[in-house]
């Protein structure tokens, strides 16, 4: 689509630089970030340029000012990777100076002469893009967890180092409530027998309850120092609360994506998938989207996702390496996920142990596996189909396949173990 006005906006936390180009002139602007300055700004484009369509580039697909723009559809958003505005701007100033103004005239200048590299953003339907933040923030709430859970595991060897062998698993809730209930080992060891015994069962623990009661009335203090007891005991109980509180919101986020992805259009599509459980289904619904033109081709995900390599050439050297800019998330789900289909699908199996054969290590297999599987999912994502098993044991056995006849050569593959050592 041609535009006549053409505007790049380089965004800045209060107020924004700008710059409109109109039949090729160029104009500079400043624009303050409050809600009442947007749609004044807005209101004026629409009055000197009645019945136009703006294409506007910036950096990224989200933040506030992409949201703020969003809910006007005079307006074509461009997103740009930082990274690419980063290195344009190398390219004529080799110094590094950054210049907010300059920084959105070359954005403009990317969109005038390379629109072809450049995609409008299309919004997903609203079950759709609710999904896709909530999977994301739900993961950002389980990394947060892991930090938190990190640190009171270090803290805890530093005082209380029996809490981890009587709770080996950090992100266990029981742990948590162990510790608001008995933050020091000298209110645990004043605590009765029937008190723990109590404690253990209201939180189903019931397991070696009497061992467990042993190991904590013999137990031997690593520090007697009361400074660094107490202090360690209060911090402690700071990060318990904080486990409890997020696991909660967790279970909240859970429920309200389990809610949409069985309501969603897709849900049998991505279901249908080996190991995909309450978790990795969504995610992956979420990646793919309901779009079925944002993508037009398999190695095109492959590429957005991060799962296919990069390849450099210089002189008669060649070499591959991993994918840097890319969408991380959908990297880590696509890698989880595929390493747990070895244990679900038997040509999934093959094939790892394939790659392992061949001396790739387990990464490496893993990456490999993955690539296989967005060519598959992309299909049925085109086609609108469901996945079997079955079926594509078939169609590997019409095509001759290699993964057909090392299943042949290797009977009881099911029996075989494979590392899952990243080496």
């Amino acid at each position: 689509m041609k535009y006549k006005v053409l505007i790049g906006l380089d965004w800045a936390d209060r107020k924004h630089d700008g710059c409109i180009s109109v039949s090729g002139k160029l104009e500079r602007f400043q624009l303050k970030h409050t809600p009442e300055n947007i749609h004044e700004w807005v209101c004026s484009l629409k009055k000197r340029f009645r019945g136009e369509k703006f294409a506007v580039v910036l950096e990224l697909k989200s933040g506030p000012l992409f949201t703020a723009l969003l809910k006007y559809d005079c307006f074509d958003l461009y997103p740009l990777n930082p990274k690419t505005l980063s290195e344009y701007r190398k390219a004529f100033s080799p110094s590094g100076a950054k210049d907010d103004p300059t920084d959105a005239e070359f954005m403009l200048e990317i969109l005038e002469r390379h629109p072809e590299r450049l995609s409008v953003w299309r919004p997903q339907d609203p079950k759709t893009r609710e999904l896709q933040i909530l999977v994301e923030q739900r993961r950002t709430l389980v990394n947060d967890r892991k930090r938190v859970g990190n640190r009171l595991t270090s803290l805890l060897k530093g005082y209380f180092p029996l809490v981890l062998q009587l709770f080996p698993k950090m992100g266990r809730t029981i742990l948590s409530e162990f510790l608001l209930c008995y933050p020091t080992l000298s209110m645990a060891q004043a605590a009765s027998e029937q008190e723990l015994i109590a404690f253990f069962r209201k939180h189903r623990s019931y397991s070696r309850i009497k061992s467990k009661i042993t190991l904590i009335k013999k137990a031997m203090p690593i520090t007697e120092d009361p400074v660094l007891i107490e202090t360690s005991a209060l911090t402690a109980t700071a990060y318990a609360r904080q486990i409890l509180a997020m696991k909660k919101s967790e279970e909240e986020f859970e429920k309200r994506i389990s809610v949409l992805f069985e309501s969603h259009k897709d849900a049998k599509l991505f279901s249908s998938l080996p190991a995909t459980g309450e978790h990795t289904a969504p995610r992956l619904l979420a990646a793919f989207g309901t779009d079925r033109d944002s993508f037009h081709s398999a190695s095109e995900f492959q590429c957005y996702a991060g799962i296919a390599p990069v390849l450099e050439r210089s002189g008669k050297e060649s070499w591959t390496h991993w994918r840097f800019l890319c969408n991380k998330f959908l990297r880590q789900s696509i890698h989880e996920w595929a390493g747990i289909t070895i244990q679900h699908s038997l040509w999934a199996r093959a094939f790892y142990a394939m790659q392992r054969k061949k001396g790739k290590s387990h990464p490496k297999a893993i990456r490999a596996l993955s690539y296989k599987w967005i060519r598959i999912i992309f299909r049925l994502w085109k086609n609108n189909d469901t996945y079997s098993e079955q079926k594509y044991l078939m169609a590997l056995q019409r095509t001759g396949s290699p993964i057909i006849t090392f299943l042949a050569q290797n009977k009881n593959l099911e029996k075989l173990s494979f590392s899952n050592t990243y080496t």
